[in-house]
């Protein structure tokens, strides 16, 4: 049996922060969060290569986004074999 646990106190008021703002807003705000895993990621990739080209650079931030989507990681594996180094 799993053990039922509550949240903490800064989970409930970001919760009721998030709850508090309109569709727009928080569409904003996953946009905002998505640019920035996007950047987080492409400054990984590119301390790992720092030659790589940005078109590439691109593709490999995409193939580590979608990691877990089979369909979509074959399309960005496709892109990958046309795009320079």
């Amino acid at each position: 049996m799993s053990e039922t646990v509550e949240p903490s106190l800064v989970e409930r008021a970001y919760r009721a922060q998030v709850d508090a703002m309109s569709i727009p807003e928080k569409m904003r705000r996953t946009a905002e969060m998505l640019n920035f895993v996007r950047t987080a990621i492409a400054r990984e990739l590119r301390a790992e290569h720092p030659d790589v080209s940005d078109e590439r650079l691109e593709w490999l931030v995409a193939r580590r986004l979608y990691a877990n989507d089979p369909g979509a990681l074959r399309l960005v594996d496709e892109m990958l074999r046309r795009v320079p180094d």
